[in-house]
């Protein structure tokens, strides 16, 4: 019996640590102007999942050029870029944040932002100016709700 409950505390215990390495943060760490789908990019060494937060900094620009999944995508601090160029980004939110006077970019090029499949959040705080910009042919925001503020919607 005690060899039966040892075997699931260790069981749970490492089920427990999977868990937790699933969930964590992933940064872009790559080149300003790199590719998403390239793992060496991420501070975790490979490409964001559905299990991961996906985080890009200040002065950071990240190019989505295929399909890509992240939980949720923060785009953090002045001049952080995000293109979505022809593919699709899914993620059960996005969150826009920033001080006063900064200014993070979005740009999609025929691409399709996916958030919780049509039932997600797009989020800015702390009174950055968030830029979302539509460009040649059809892009798609799929989302169930916004908390927005300093929020700028432009189509070229």
């Amino acid at each position: 019996m005690k060899q039966t409950i040892s075997l699931v505390a260790v069981l749970a215990v490492a089920l427990l640590l999977a868990t937790e390495a699933d969930a964590q943060v992933a940064t872009f760490t790559g080149a300003s102007g790199g590719v998403w789908s390239t793992g060496s990019n991420w501070s975790l060494g490979t490409v964001p999942t559905a299990s991961n937060d996906a985080q890009i900094n200040a002065s950071t620009t990240v190019n989505v050029t295929a399909s890509a999944t992240a939980s949720t995508l923060t785009l953090i601090g002045a001049n952080a870029r995000m293109n979505v160029l022809g593919t699709s980004l899914t993620a059960a939110g996005l969150n826009l944040t920033g001080t006063t006077g900064e200014n993070v970019y979005i740009f999609m090029d025929a691409g399709t932002l996916n958030l919780g499949g049509g039932t997600g959040s797009l989020t800015t705080t702390g009174g950055i100016t968030s830029w979302l910009t539509l460009n040649n042919g059809t892009s798609t925001l799929n989302l169930g709700s916004s908390t927005l503020s300093y929020f700028w919607l432009a189509s070229s």
